[in-house]
């Protein structure tokens, strides 16, 4: 956080949430409406593509610093918190699209697909017992 972001605050250009950490964050918002997402150092979920996709919601930007340098400094892990929770659902699922897109991807590169009969494995997902460990 920046003194540019302040004062941005303070002028009331920005909304009063957005600095706060993320749990006192939660405290401004309603609890039932607070997400935490896992944002693993992925290629698809960079500071640049969280910053892409907020920008189809225009809602947004006033839980941000208006300067984009700043936007940049940031924690990604709480800029995407912070989206989620305003935004909700579409942000949520977009970023377990994303994290399924580059785990598909990795399995299949280094080919980490197993070959099962069919008949196994119509008999494994029929089935009801589980392990206790």
């Amino acid at each position: 956080m920046t003194i540019y972001f302040l004062k941005d605050l303070v002028s009331g250009r920005c909304k009063g949430k957005s600095p706060l950490p993320f749990h006192l964050f939660s405290l401004a918002v309603k609890q039932k409406d607070v997400k935490y997402l896992y944002c693993p150092q992925y290629e698809g979920l960079a500071i640049h593509d969280i910053l892409e996709k907020m920008n189809e919601y225009p809602t947004l930007p006033v839980y941000f610093p208006m300067i984009h340098k700043e936007l940049q400094r940031l924690p990604k892990q709480w800029i995407l918190n912070v989206a989620a929770s305003v935004v909700g659902e579409p942000m949520v699922k977009w970023v377990k699209e994303r994290i399924l897109a580059r785990n598909k991807k990795v399995t299949v590169e280094q080919n980490k697909l197993i070959e099962v009969d069919p008949e196994i494995y119509q008999a494994f997902m029929s089935s009801t017992c589980v392990s206790r460990k």
